[in-house]
């Protein structure tokens, strides 16, 4: 009995904790612009279906943005710049951090003030 209980437990503990992008980019995908417009629970059927929609696509983007941040990487400086935005109009901010400034992640497609996002640096060759 004691052995299934270490088993349990074992298999219970395996799941490593999210990556750092994993919750990066989740954070920005989700927290901060999918929170900009979430409706009460109480809404009506056609507004949670198009907020399933909405999900299900935001979720299609993170599948394909987790390895392009993994690839590229994040400072802890970055990491700081992306956690310390709240809530989306935390987002201006956020493309003016001076980490995400000096090496933008290439998959954080933040709008600066004027609402453009900065300009992609080309990969090297």
């Amino acid at each position: 009995m004691r052995c299934l209980v270490i088993a349990l437990l074992a298999a219970g503990c395996s799941r490593e904790a999210p990556s750092d992008c994993e919750r990066a980019v989740h954070h920005v995908l989700f927290d901060l612009t999918a929170a900009s417009d979430s409706p009460p629970a109480d809404h009506d059927k056609a507004m949670q279906a198009k907020i399933a929609e909405r999900t299900q696509v935001l979720e299609g983007i993170e599948t394909l943005t987790l390895p392009v941040c993994k690839r590229e990487g994040l400072t802890k400086a970055q990491l700081d710049c992306i956690f310390a935005a709240k809530l989306p109009q935390d987002l201006p901010a956020l493309a003016t951090c001076p980490a995400i400034v000096a090496a933008r992640p290439s998959w954080l497609l933040v709008g600066t003030a004027d609402g453009l996002p900065p300009a992609p640096s080309p990969p090297p060759q």
